[in-house]
């Protein structure tokens, strides 16, 4: 009834009209928790194979039968709950947009987990499952885990992700690069970003009117005009992201105890240069299979190591078909499952201890390992430990920093000819290091999904696998591509190498514009912090300021480049040089290769450099409404907030090498 009456209504419309959707996008479920539908007692009955009357005293807090017996109940209560929501709900609205042709995309059923639901059951139901990342997940969200562990697991090419909601105007694409590196790194390889939906005005800047929420991706920005580069390298990671299959080493069981979420978990320490997915009973038991040692998938996907969530309850069902996985070969790292938490498995207690202490040897040490037919179960040490114990080395091994703030993430795809590797250094260090690629592959290659620019990297092939020297500098991500064939014509990457590094000294003419209460030219003879300006119209602007100046320049020498670098920017910089633009500086290294447009002799640079909309809205706060030059209901900013630091600030550097 909601789809043909709402949905349906709004596709058919349009498509009349010549403008047919391309999907339809789901929010996370948010409507509180319900536990009953008109016939609900039947489908209890038909999936876990008792009679629901005699327990439904317990709904109203009365024990039947015994405490055990009751918490059996509401297991299995809750397991049928998320059946249906998975089923009925998201599996029902995939087929109605299957048969609509559209795509379906949905964060079945959310983060804030608010209806009884197996998120990953329900995200294996919809065409595109979806996790999200706000601003605030400077760090990452196992959220979108969540999406591509069922992507990975269900055979789905898109792991989506709500991108970048609640980010402020003070941020900028540097900032919202970082949120969506990790994303990447994690195996999301599609964004649904919140946009335009509460600014309505083109006269009026930001024109927000989202409650107090601001909504900055949309063209009232300062920063849209300059935004190509952005949306460009979103769309290089998310191209080569949906190519091949992920190599993920760790399957995490997470159980089948309902509700389900990856963060009701503490997941074991996953050693660096190992990705894993997550899934529960509903994929183990319908979807993997064992051969030559590993879990496989019907889609590609496969697995060495099923790694099994402790906590997590486990059914009979659900421990048959792991010893199954085991008896095959498929290594197994976990503590013994002591019960299995449904009362539908309460008569069969003793097959259920027999067989448990037969896949981990009876009387147990507290750590140790047992032999169960071709593989082996592993408990009690650490997963690295039990990975080192079972000859599965690192997918990609490196040593980066130890903690969330300090690392390199990774994401790995495999295709036909070639090993993409995804790298992206949460640090605000550099990381220079040669690191060990599990692949038999003989070259590599640095793909920057920022410049589109491909390079060659020193690679040294090995018994370990491919032994690759790369330095990123600080926040800095791209794609290693190994394969066996050497691509000729590319030059080397030359991040890392010797360089030599000259300022560029003397003032600057700079032009504010009157328009944005700028004061027009000035001349800066330091490169200082807008923000910390004596006169107000250059310390609450906000848009873009035009720095100029002349350059000389010696003659080049073959192969030396010649590079821009900008070490403190707020927030983006257009460059040009001799009046052709170059390339715009947003993110890190904060560099541009100016090696194809520089002359000997004197050079015209120009720099067109935009920061954020935050400080004009900060300074029209204390302003009349009728002098100010931004508008927002409720306002989204207060006079005496903190300035974001704009223009540039500190040098401009010339870099040969």
């Amino acid at each position: 009834m909601q789809f043909d009456n709402y949905f349906k209504q709004i596709l058919d419309t349009l498509t009349v009209d010549g403008c047919p959707l391309k999907g339809l996008t789901m929010d996370s479920q948010e409507a509180g928790s319900q536990n009953w539908t008109a016939g609900y007692e039947k489908e209890f009955l038909q999936r876990r194979g008792y009679d629901i009357h005699r327990y439904l005293p317990a709904l109203m807090g009365y024990i039947v039968g015994s405490p055990e017996e009751t918490d059996g109940f509401f297991y299995d209560m809750r397991r049928t709950i998320a059946d249906l929501v998975s089923d009925k709900y998201y599996g029902t609205l995939d087929s109605l947009c299957r048969q609509a042709g559209v795509d379906f995309t949905a964060q079945a059923s959310g983060n804030g987990l608010n209806l009884v639901a197996d998120n990953f059951q329900a995200k294996g139901r919809v065409q595109k499952p979806q996790g999200e990342f706000w601003g605030h997940h400077v760090h990452g969200s196992y959220d979108i885990k969540e999406a591509a562990s069922a992507a990975h697991i269900y055979g789905k090419l898109i792991a989506s992700a709500e991108a970048f909601t609640d980010v402020k105007y003070d941020e900028s694409f540097a900032e919202m690069k970082n949120l969506a590196d990790y994303a990447y790194a994690f195996g999301v390889n599609e964004f649904v970003v919140c946009a335009s939906a509460y600014q309505p005005w083109l006269d009026k800047i930001p024109g927000s009117t989202g409650g107090g929420r601001h909504y900055c991706l949309n063209r009232n920005n300062t920063f849209w005009e300059y935004s190509r580069p952005f949306w460009d390298y979103q769309a290089r990671c998310a191209g080569l992201m949906r190519k091949g299959i992920p190599v993920v080493d760790l399957c995490i069981f997470a159980g089948d105890n309902a509700p389900v979420k990856l963060l009701t978990y503490r997941l074991p320490e996953i050693p660096e240069g190992y990705d894993f997915d997550v899934c529960t009973a509903d994929a183990l038991i319908k979807r993997m299979k064992a051969r030559d040692g590993r879990i496989v998938l019907p889609d590609g996907m496969s697995y060495q190591m099923l790694v099994v969530q402790r906590n997590g309850d486990v059914t009979l069902e659900a421990l048959r078909h792991i010893a199954s996985l085991v008896e095959q070969g498929v290594p197994l790292y976990g503590p013994k499952p002591l019960r299995s938490g449904s009362l539908k498995d309460a008569g069969n207690a003793e097959e259920y201890a027999k067989l448990a202490d037969s896949l981990w040897g009876g009387e147990m040490a507290a750590s140790g390992s047992h032999a169960y037919g071709k593989g082996t179960v592993y408990w009690g040490m650490s997963l690295e430990e039990a990975l080192a114990q079972a000859g599965i080395r690192p997918d990609i091994a490196l040593k980066s920093g130890n903690t969330p703030k300090d690392k390199v993430y990774f994401a790995h795809r495999q295709l036909a000819d070639a090993e993409v590797y995804f790298l992206n250094n949460h640090s605000k260090n550099v990381f220079n290091s040669t690191v060990t690629l599990r692949t038999d592959a003989r070259y590599a290659e640095f793909w920057d999904p920022a410049t589109g620019k491909r390079f060659s990297l020193p690679a040294t092939p090995g018994k370990d696998g491919l032994a690759v020297t790369i330095t990123l500098q600080a926040n800095e991500s791209g794609f290693i591509v190994a394969s066996g064939q050497l691509t000729e014509g590319i030059s080397r990457r030359m991040i890392g190498s010797p360089e030599a590094v000259v300022p560029v000294e003397g003032s600057w003419n700079v032009y504010f514009d009157p328009k944005w209460g700028g004061p027009g030219e000035v001349v800066f003879e330091e490169l200082t912090d807008w923000a910390r300006n004596a006169d107000d119209r250059i310390r609450y602007y906000s848009g873009t300021a035009v720095y100029k100046k002349t350059i000389t320049l010696d003659k080049l020498d073959k192969d030396e480049e010649l590079v821009l670098r900008i070490p403190r920017l707020g927030a983006m910089a257009q460059v040009f040089i001799n009046g052709k633009e170059v390339s715009t500086i947003w993110c890190s290294p904060w560099e541009a290769d100016l090696t194809p447009y520089v002359q000997e002799g004197d050079n015209a640079l120009e720099l067109r450099v935009v920061n954020s909309l935050t400080n004009r809205m900060i300074g029209d706060a204390s302003l009349p409404q009728e002098e100010r030059y931004t508008y927002a209901y409720p306002e989204i900013v207060k006079a005496g907030d903190r300035l974001v630091p704009s223009g540039i600030i500190g040098e401009v550097l010339l870099v040969r090498r």
